[in-house]
């Protein structure tokens, strides 16, 4: 299960649901979230943010791919 970030166009609330990828995304604000005379009324969309990047392995930094100093000489 996923957890997503939706926010209310209409009340401005911003709130968290666990969800099956396959379930469809909200579209209406729920009423035990909605601050709203009317409940569940407003329009929601799912906030998008950048995920973590995790660099594992060698090849990452630029030490990796320097001169390598051998004392040969």
């Amino acid at each position: 299960m996923a957890t997503y970030e939706y926010k209310c166009a209409t009340c401005g609330k911003v709130f968290e649901v666990r969800q099956q990828m396959k379930d469809e995304a909200f579209t209406l604000c729920p009423e035990d979230v909605c601050d709203q005379p009317v409940k569940g009324k407003g329009h929601v969309e799912r906030v998008i943010h950048a995920g973590n990047v995790i660099y594992k392995g060698e090849g990452f930094y630029k030490t990796d791919y320097g001169k390598k100093v051998t004392s040969d000489e």
